[in-house]
């Protein structure tokens, strides 16, 4: 887990936070991707849960993909844990796959699983980004119906980072690789979270600046599935990019179906706000870190730079 005085210096101020979400961790500043560190080792991956729970995952995946033809398994990272020293985030991670998080994480009795030991659930790492554009809006597409989590809410851009892309999936054997693996794993997360808001919005990669992390939050709602939440800045304006957005022609265009601009101004009071109820609890997390690190006594005018 996160070191406790990072997690409670800064959540201690403001409201409470949205029952949808959980923090991992939060700091009193963003985190600089090169102060982000990742211990990748087998050790960190899930255990098959006991009977009868053990033989759900593959009876709640089928049933899932019965519902949804448009549901593929793939492998993910498995958040294991996180700890600050140093000045550095650590992100302690494993191999799971998504199969997995529909028949733990996403089960009817998922909570059940918990309370017998979080090492049965999948707890695959997404990751979310608070793009902000050259005129000031933050971006948040709907998604579409047919989406497993979350479907018909307004989402920050984000997904998960890909093991395959760095050559690992869930059955292999890395153990003589894991020290040379953590900078690599790193830079996946990193890059994966301007490749999926490129994938969605259709904004070029070579137009997004990465800040930096804001923080580590877990879906109440999935059973804690965490998702590492990330400061963007973006070159282009909303209207540019709500013209690049509606061509149609990103890779993932299909998961979603339209995209709104919040005034960042707005930022301090969206809690308040009828479109706060309509947030995925990815958005809700990353909006609650950003609220809390740059609308607080310290930073009352939200500005990041």
């Amino acid at each position: 887990m996160a070191s406790p005085s990072a997690a409670a210096s800064s959540s201690s101020e403001g409201s409470p936070f949205d029952p949808d979400v959980d923090v991992e961790f939060l700091h009193s500043h963003v985190i600089p991707a090169d102060r982000m560190r990742v211990h990748f080792s087998s050790l960190f991956n899930e255990r098959l849960p006991p009977s009868p729970y053990d033989e759900q995952i593959e009876q709640v995946w089928e049933t899932r993909c019965q519902e949804n033809k448009t549901l593929f398994n793939a492998s993910k990272f498995r958040f294991h844990s996180s700890s600050y020293e140093n000045d550095a985030l650590t992100i302690n991670l494993g191999v799971t796959c998504y199969k997995n998080f529909i028949g733990t994480n996403m089960a009817s009795n998922a909570s059940e699983l918990a309370r017998l030991g979080r090492c049965y659930l999948s707890d695959p790492v997404g990751v979310g980004n608070f793009v902000i554009t050259s005129d000031s809006f933050v971006i948040v597409t709907k998604r579409s119906e047919f989406c497993a989590e979350a479907p018909g809410c307004w989402d920050i851009p984000g997904g998960h980072p890909e093991p395959s892309v760095i050559g690992l999936n869930v059955n292999g054997d890395y153990s003589n690789e894991e020290d040379t693996l953590n900078a690599t794993v790193v830079e996946e997360i990193v890059v994966s979270t301007l490749r999926e808001t490129q994938d969605e919005v259709n904004i070029p990669m070579e137009q997004l600046r990465m800040i930096g992390c804001l923080g580590i939050a877990r879906n109440t709602t999935t059973c804690g599935r965490p998702s590492i939440e990330f400061l963007v800045e973006c070159t282009l304006s909303s209207a540019e990019i709500r013209r690049l957005y509606c061509k149609g022609t990103q890779a993932e265009a299909d998961e979603t179906t339209a995209i709104k601009f919040i005034p960042l101004n707005d930022m301090a009071t969206l809690k308040q706000q009828p479109l706060w109820q309509s947030l995925a609890p990815s958005a809700k997390g990353c909006f609650e870190f950003y609220i809390r690190l740059f609308h607080t006594s310290h930073n009352p005018s939200g500005v990041f730079y």
